[in-house]
């Protein structure tokens, strides 16, 4: 039924004064939202501008068969769709869906740029193919890149940069002792893991104030060197071992203890300028033998 009525239709001259209904494909999308189709006239193929008259048909691209309808060979209506298409062509440089996505190519600064924008105008994708960068944004929402059976490899030949409110990195084990965690933002850096290992060849630390709290500290070093201008040590019980020691103190040195025992088992000497023991009891030396003088 709908071939005997295109046939008929067909056969209604387009330069008919009294208008004409014939149908037409479409050859060309149009920045000012027409299109270009060509009609078969007279055994002759006439190309002519159309404007779309249906409300809602928008995903009309080339190749697309439609009915249109007008008075004048120059100018006509859109006034069916034969064959549905898929996307919009746009002067050759969009092409948008039915739901109002597009992608066209646009100049920014002298240079061409692919841009994606979703159903709302909002850019999702800028391409930029002569300096090779490539933008990805969800304006209004969230962005997940999900591969659960399998990896996420992020691989850059310079730098990776990740800029945000709160950056949260997580490794999830089997318990809380083998996952780790690292958030970032709001000027705390907070780093939870069950162990943590740092290995380099040199590394500098620049801390104003910092607090270390925990039930055991060990440290092995072949050589360290402490420079303070104050040093306060508070402890219950120190223990200390050396094969020598050597203090060096350039004024006062002093001890103040409840009891104080000194054991050698060598020689003992004692040398200064000046030697003076005093005792508020008795003071007793004993020896085998005792020398003075």
């Amino acid at each position: 039924m709908l071939n005997t009525m295109l046939n008929v239709i067909e056969q209604t001259p387009a330069s008919d004064p009294s208008g004409f209904v014939r149908p037409a494909r479409i050859v060309e999308a149009l920045a000012d939202g027409g299109f270009a189709v060509a009609m078969e006239d007279g055994g002759r193929r006439r190309r002519l501008h159309a404007q779309m008259a249906v409300p809602g048909a928008t995903a009309l691209g080339t190749g697309t068969r439609v009915l249109v309808t007008g008075e004048v060979q120059e100018q006509c209506y859109i006034i069916g769709v034969l064959s549905p298409g898929r996307m919009t062509e746009t002067a050759g440089r969009e092409l948008a869906t039915r739901g109002g996505a597009s992608a066209r190519v646009v100049e920014k600064d002298g240079e061409d740029r692919i841009e994606v924008r979703d159903s709302d105008g909002q850019i999702v994708f800028e391409y930029c193919p002569e300096s090779g960068a490539g933008i990805l944004s969800v304006p209004d929402g969230d962005l997940r890149l999900h591969a659960p059976n399998g990896n996420i490899d992020l691989l850059s030949g310079k730098g990776i940069r990740c800029q945000g409110e709160t950056v949260a990195l997580a490794g999830i084990g089997r318990d809380a002792a083998t996952s780790a965690s690292l958030d970032l933002g709001r000027g705390v850096a907070e780093l939870l893991s069950g162990e943590i290992k740092v290995t380099a060849g040199r590394a500098d630390v620049l801390v104003r104030e910092s607090t270390y709290r925990g039930e055991l500290l060990t440290v092995t070093v072949k050589r360290a060197k402490q420079v303070f201008e104050k040093l306060e040590t508070v402890a219950t019980r120190i223990l200390e071992r050396a094969t020598d020691v050597y203090t060096h103190v350039e004024n006062l040195q002093q001890v103040k203890a409840g009891r104080m025992r000194t054991l050698v088992k060598g020689a003992c000497h004692i040398k200064g300028g000046r030697t003076s023991i005093r005792a508020d009891d008795d003071v007793k030396i004993g020896g085998r033998r005792i020398h003075l003088g």
